[in-house]
């Protein structure tokens, strides 16, 4: 696999598949998120396997809404990727990936991102450019929409996001097969802890924004986590957290994936 990471303002790069794709909220916020349509190249090594046999492929897309079914968290922007059957991004009960860590500590999905790109397993993949932001996260009670491309090789699912406020909280779908076209898929998913971080619920730990009991939010390290991904039990106000507003009884998001059949020819632009 060959990808090219070409970033520049406000351009598109179609050459190398990177471009903008232009989103708007339910909550009728606007956002550039970033777009990385991974390049296969394929090597030729003897064994009479030809481009034309991937590009031949039948293309659709899969478009995933997102909603946010907590009082009191936020969502940072979903990484979402498709892939090939056998990818995972984390195994409950089992230590999780650093850089699948980092994006439920920190709510930056760039190492996470860097990791799929460099995979074959991978095809397409979204992130947002840029760490949490105001205008980035999903709200309470708001959702988000995605589209991504996908083909009958890569025709699997995963898809994180941070909760904020909390120390390393995520919510994910984990290498689901995409649906058929005209039949939507609906789930509703739990927060995981990612077991790297003691949920001390302190200001000095937690990134922001949107944490009004924090002045100024941390983002420090404090270690002790429980060494493995699990299902996360709530916020209990041992720290600053207010666990009032900020608990949470599972599930905490519905996501609903559709599969729509052919190839946009330009960045999408979705409504909810």
């Amino acid at each position: 696999m060959m990808v090219y990471f070409v970033l520049f303002h406000g351009a598109v790069c179609t050459w190398c598949h990177l471009r903008l794709s232009t989103l708007r909220y339910s909550g009728g916020v606007f956002m550039q998120w970033l777009r990385i349509s991974l390049m296969l190249a394929v090597v030729l090594l003897g064994g009479g396997f030809s481009a034309q046999t991937v590009l031949a492929q039948e293309e659709f897309r899969y478009e995933i809404t997102i909603t946010n079914l907590t009082r009191g968290q936020y969502f940072t922007a979903p990484l979402v990727v498709t892939h090939k059957e056998n990818l995972r991004l984390f195994a409950v009960g089992e230590p999780i990936n650093p850089q699948l860590a980092v994006f439920a500590e920190e709510g930056t999905p760039t190492a996470l991102a860097a990791l799929l790109a460099g995979t074959p397993e991978a095809k397409d993949l979204f992130i947002t450019a840029g760490g949490p932001a105001a205008n980035t996260l999903i709200n309470p009670g708001k959702s988000a929409t995605v589209i991504i491309e996908g083909n009958p090789q890569f025709d699997h699912l995963s898809l994180a996001a941070k909760l904020i406020p909390t120390n390393d909280a995520f919510i994910a779908i984990n290498g689901i097969p995409g649906p058929p076209i005209n039949k939507p898929a609906t789930m509703f998913v739990p927060a995981y802890d990612a077991g790297s971080e003691q949920n001390d619920e302190r200001c000095a730990s937690i990134i922001g924004p949107n944490i009004v009991e924090c002045e100024n939010p941390g983002g420090g390290h404090p270690g002790g986590g429980e060494g493995f991904v699990y299902v996360h039990n709530g916020i209990h106000g041992v720290g600053n957290l207010t666990a009032a507003v900020r608990d949470w009884r599972s599930p905490v998001a519905r996501i609903i994936i559709r599969r729509v059949d052919g190839t946009p020819a330009g960045p999408p632009e979705v409504d909810l």
